[in-house]
């Protein structure tokens, strides 16, 4: 199955996940990462990351997030996971 999982940070949490290293996180093999990389908002300001990823259930793609770095940081205000059910495109 296929999610897009994203956290939105805390106030303050861009500043400090410039320090932390995402890459890491997102070579693990937990889940297979199509696509991810960070977000930002119209005005140009860091406000979290977005992940496709490739998981076997809901709770398996949370699972992932919440081991990133930014998540043990405790950088985010809110995760979302939702199953993507791809219509146009391929991955």
């Amino acid at each position: 199955m296929l999610f897009a999982v994203s956290g939105h940070f805390k106030e303050g949490g861009a500043d400090a996940a410039s320090h932390i290293s995402f890459s890491a996180h997102i070579a693990q093999n937990v889940c297979r990462v199509h696509l991810g990389g960070p977000l930002y908002d119209a005005a140009g300001q860091h406000i979290g990351a977005l992940l496709l990823v490739e998981a076997k259930s809901f709770s398996e793609a949370e699972a992932y997030l919440h081991s990133s770095p930014y998540a043990q940081a405790g950088l985010y205000d809110h995760i979302t996971v939702s199953e993507l059910r791809t219509e146009v495109g391929t991955i």
